[in-house]
Parts: structure tokens; C-alpha cells; sequence
């Protein structure tokens, strides 16, 4: 496989984290990116913020496009409209 082709999921040129936006991360790899602890990263989960999907009976994972968008995502400040 050519070396160009072989690197094209880490250089994705639409991704904020530079990972194909299909990828699957961990948990632990999701806090890693977003500089959270695993425990803010289940509560996302939990809470309906961050979509993750189940595989087998404890392994996690969540898509990097579902991370970018939580990373995009507008905060409501005070007193907006």
C-alpha cells in the first residue's frame, strides 16, 4: 500500500482531531483527547451528551465525529437570547 494512502485516516483534512471521523476510541482515549478525566467522559455518556456504543459486555466506544461535535457544540451563556 502506498505510504500517502496508508496515512490518510490520521491527516483527515475535515477532522479537529485529526482522526478519521469514523474511528472508534475508548473511554480512556476520549478523555486522553479531550484533556477530561474517564469519569467526565461517562457522564457525557450517561447524560445523552456523547453518544458511545456498547461492544460485548463492557467495552465502550465512541466515534471521533461524535466527539468533534460534542467539542463544537455551543455553550449557553447567561442573560443570551
Amino acid at each position: 500500500m502506498p505510504k500517502s494512502r496508508r496515512n490518510a485516516s490520521v491527516n483527515a483534512p475535515n477532522s479537529i482531531l485529526g482522526l478519521d471521523p469514523s474511528t472508534l476510541l475508548t473511554v480512556e482515549e476520549v478523555a486522553a483527547k479531550l484533556k477530561a478525566s474517564e469519569r467526565s467522559v461517562r457522564r457525557y455518556i450517561a447524560d445523552g451528551d456523547l453518544p458511545a456504543y456498547r461492544l460485548g459486555a463492557r467495552a465502550i466506544r465512541i466515534r471521533v465525529a461524535d466527539i468533534e461535535t460534542l467539542m463544537l457544540r455551543q455553550i449557553p451563556t447567561w442573560g443570551s437570547s
